[in-house]
């Protein structure tokens, strides 16, 4: 968080007050809903000042939302789960929402055990612009990717794994200005003894 040019010395320890509260429920024994609440208050949240492009406490902030997950089993072989989650992320002195945060975002997991030695996943997630930095006019774009992995059992103590993240290759930022990466792969072998 110190580095000689942007760093900043003064910087005062974090601290938080952070609540959760949440209820499930399950349908036909196998299936389940999730709703939680959360809340956490701040004081001197470290965060960066984007005028002088350097870190800074935030004196009080607020960070509180809700998160809806559901787990459906529709068979032996396939799965799907839902995630959900709406965040209201604020700076109370300034009264203004604190960058870089994604007001809601989801997903799907689709998940097929096809053989007892093929299990395919696929997985799909959206979030919606967010304020990159201070500025109320400088915004995030919206993302969606989708990415897909496998693993196929060669014995109980034997597997390969490939995974593909971002499939269709779709520029997308976390910060505005530095893309991610692309379509990428990953294999691995695991071995259990």
């Amino acid at each position: 968080m110190y580095d000689s040019n942007f760093g900043n010395p003064n910087l005062q320890i974090e601290k938080s007050q952070a609540f959760e509260l949440g209820i499930e429920q399950i349908v036909e024994e196998q299936n389940l809903i999730r709703l939680t609440g959360f809340a956490t208050r701040y004081k001197d949240m470290i965060g960066f000042n984007f005028a002088n492009n350097r870190s800074e406490n935030i004196s009080q902030t607020e960070i509180k939302g809700l998160e809806l997950e559901s787990h459906w089993l529709r068979s032996e072989k396939l799965s799907f789960k839902t995630h959900t989650t709406y965040l209201h992320a604020w700076d109370r002195l300034n009264k203004t929402p604190l960058p870089r945060r994604a007001k809601w975002k989801g997903g799907l997991i689709v998940d097929h055990q096809s053989t007892d030695q093929i299990h395919i996943q696929g997985e799909w997630w959206i979030k919606s612009a967010f304020r990159d930095s201070a500025v109320q006019t400088v915004r995030t774009p919206m993302a969606s990717l989708f990415h897909l992995s496998g693993d196929y059992r060669f014995s109980k103590a034997l597997k390969t794994t490939l995974r593909i993240e971002n499939l269709f290759d779709r520029k997308y930022f976390e910060t505005l200005g530095y893309t991610t990466l692309g379509r990428s792969f990953y294999a691995g072998l695991e071995a259990q003894f």
